[in-house]
């Protein structure tokens, strides 16, 4: 309740001092409360599992979606006080990415962990949609990287192991991976 007080005085725009000698104005301020509100979701999951009682009903995944939409009210019973939620004009939802958006990430992160451990990195198409059926579940996309990152590290471990070197293209597929060794420039040009 304190904090939510703190926030409501900022909201509320005026003189808010910061420190002992810096003061500032929040008046021109738009503040953007942003979060995914899993607790609220579970919360309402719960509260449906709860009400399916008895021998013959079953809970099934389709009760609840962690895409369903986030009320003023929700986030009221959730314990937020009536007068901060009174300064949230607009509350948006998150939703499912499309397969475009998923398949952006998905190659960012690619990126990102061939670049980071300084190896040619290619995802095969099967592998790529398993993670993309991944990215619109719970947790949503933030596995993605640590997952490609957890398998580069086993098949860059198998190749110094299998005396590749460091020089070396992986491919990861559903079953696995496939290391390639690079030809160097200079060996192309001798040959």
């Amino acid at each position: 309740l304190d904090v939510m007080g703190e926030l409501l005085c900022m909201a509320e725009g005026g003189d808010i001092r910061c420190s002992k000698d810096s003061v500032v104005n929040t008046s021109e301020t738009m503040f953007v409360f942003d979060g995914s509100f899993n607790d609220i979701r579970l919360d309402k999951r719960q509260a449906i599992q709860k009400s399916k009682m008895g021998f013959i009903t079953k809970c099934t995944d389709n009760a609840y979606s962690d895409y369903e939409e986030i009320t003023w009210q929700d986030i009221l019973d959730f314990g937020c006080t009536p007068e901060l939620l009174g300064r949230i004009p607009v509350i948006i939802q998150y939703h499912k990415l499309n397969e475009e958006a998923i398949m952006e990430v998905i190659e960012k992160c690619r990126c990102k962990v061939s670049d980071s451990l300084s190896v040619d990195l290619c995802l095969s198409e099967g592998y790529m949609n398993e993670l993309a059926k991944k990215a619109n579940g719970e947790l949503g996309c933030r596995l993605l990287e640590s997952t490609i990152y957890k398998d580069t590290l086993v098949a860059l471990r198998d190749s110094f192991f299998q005396g590749t070197g460091d020089d070396v293209s992986i491919t990861l597929h559903l079953e696995g991976y496939k290391i390639s060794e690079l030809v160097k420039e200079d060996e192309t040009l001798e040959a």
